[in-house]
This record gives structure tokens, sequence and C-alpha cells, in this order.
């Protein structure tokens, strides 16, 4: 068994060059389909798919966003659904049978409902219009509990983490795929599922500073934090959260100390009991 996020294919819809299409190309409207978008990216296009084809095949197919309605949770049972999901081409884009699993992927379809493309503030790799979302002080650093690893003292490893920077209400999300950030705003987030808290000293200013990119999208960010740097890095399909009082993003040679007195400290945050 695992938890999976399902949906419909649209029945009817009108395409950019303002024809009616029925379905999409590969399904028929109405064909119910197993989301492959555990990472997903909300400027991508299109998202992977399973689901019964035109020629009655379970088939893997990636369909346009706005093709896929009636989003939610679901047990999936299905051997030949399970037999797709349980291939290592798909581990991570996947959910598992765990309650944490359940509770990522409820939390996917509230942040996919909860904002329409339209309106859904979002980062893209050819523009620099994500250091506009990286603006301003961090408040606290939130880090999702499924996949957090404390790595040593300076550094921790999470599926994802939110950022709150003083005097803004939205915060921010940074999520990997492909060792390349995921950046966008996030509407909802589940409490208990990111229930990790970093907070800078009292008195410390902390602010985005840089960014490192490969194929122009940003691979790792460098944040300052008084007189120490706080950088995420964008592994395959985690990210790296490191504080130090090293310049990580410096191209010389300068060889770094072994000791590093930086301490990323984690507390758990305690949710008001119902």
């Amino acid at each position: 068994m695992r938890y999976c996020v399902v949906g419909n294919i649209i029945d009817k819809r009108v395409d950019q060059d303002g024809q009616v299409r029925y379905g999409t190309s590969a399904f028929c409207g109405g064909t119910k389909v197993y989301l492959c978008g555990r990472n997903r990216d909300p400027l991508w296009e299109e998202i992977g798919v399973i689901g019964l084809s035109r020629s009655k095949r379970l088939v893997f197919k990636a369909v346009p966003q706005e093709c896929i309605v009636n989003l939610r949770v679901q047990k999936v049972f299905q051997p030949s659904v399970l037999e797709i999901l349980d291939n290592p081409e798909f581990q991570y884009c996947c959910w598992g049978g765990t309650e944490a699993d359940r509770k990522h992927a409820e939390h996917f379809v509230k942040a996919w409902n909860s904002v329409s493309r339209d309106s859904r503030e979002s980062f893209s790799v050819y523009t620099d219009d994500y250091k506009r979302m990286l603006e301003g002080e961090i408040e606290y650093i939130l880090f999702y509990d499924a996949g957090k690893w404390q790595l040593n003292r300076q550094s921790c490893d999470c599926d994802s983490v939110l950022i709150k920077f003083k005097n803004r209400d939205k915060l921010i999300q940074l999520s990997s795929h492909f060792e390349h950030f995921n950046i966008f705003a996030a509407a909802d987030y589940d409490a208990a599922a990111y229930c990790w808290k970093f907070t800078p000293p009292e008195n410390i200013s902390s602010k985005f500073v840089s960014a490192q990119y490969e194929n122009g999208a940003p691979i790792a960010l460098k944040f300052s934090c008084g007189d120490r740097y706080l950088f995420f890095g964008a592994d395959e399909y985690n990210i790296v959260v490191l504080l130090t009082q090293y310049d990580n993003f410096r191209e010389d040679n300068t060889p770094l100390p072994e000791y590093d007195d930086a301490v990323l400290t984690l507390t758990r945050v305690v949710l008001p009991s119902k």
C-alpha cells in the first residue's frame, strides 16, 4: 500500500489556440490519474501522471498541470499501479505508505488547491524574480520533519524549509528537484509537519547575499547571519542547510580551518493543544 495524490483529467478545456479540447492527447476526460510529482515546481507546465490511456493501457505521461482537477489523497492497493510506483525511477517522485507520507501528500493537495497558477508568487529560472522573494531579514526558518537529519553541529539535511521574513505575512518555501531550487510563496502549510525551527540570535541581521547557478537556475543560496553565513544547497531531492563562519562561495584556494564554532541549533515547535 502507498499513499498517493490522485486527480481527474479535465473533461473539456480551451487550448492556447482557442480550440476546444476534450481531455488530453493521452487521456479521456474524467480519467483518474496518479500524480508523480512529490517535488513539483509550481512553474512547470506539465506534471507526470499514471493512468489508463485512451487505448485502455496503464501508462505514464506528462500532462499540462491545468488539465488535472479534483485532487485528493488516496491509499493505493492496485498491484499494476504499485508496480509502476515501486520502480526505482519513481522512488523520489511519489509518496510511500507511512504517516509522514500521508501528511506530506495532504499538504501537497492543500498547496495545489489553495493558490491558482495566475496568482501564485513563484520564480522563473530565466529571471531574477526570486531575489525579490528573498529580500528582507530572516525572522525564523521551519524545517520539514520527514527526512530531516542533523548531519553535524553546523548542518542539517531535510526535504524542504519555510523561511519567514520580518514584516511579511507569507512564508517562502524552498525545496529541491534534480539539484535545483524550487522557490515559491507558501499560501498554506502543515504546522505539524514543519515542526523544527531555527531562529537567528537576537540583534543579528540575516539577509540574502548571493546565489550560485547552473544552467540559469540557482543551486545554492547564501545569506549573512551576523559574522557568519547561512547556506542552502540543493541536493538531488533534498536541501542541505549550513551555518558556518566560512564563506563557501569563495573560489580561491584559501584552506578552511578544521574547527568551526558555528552551531545550527534546531528546536522543536510546540503546537498549542486543541
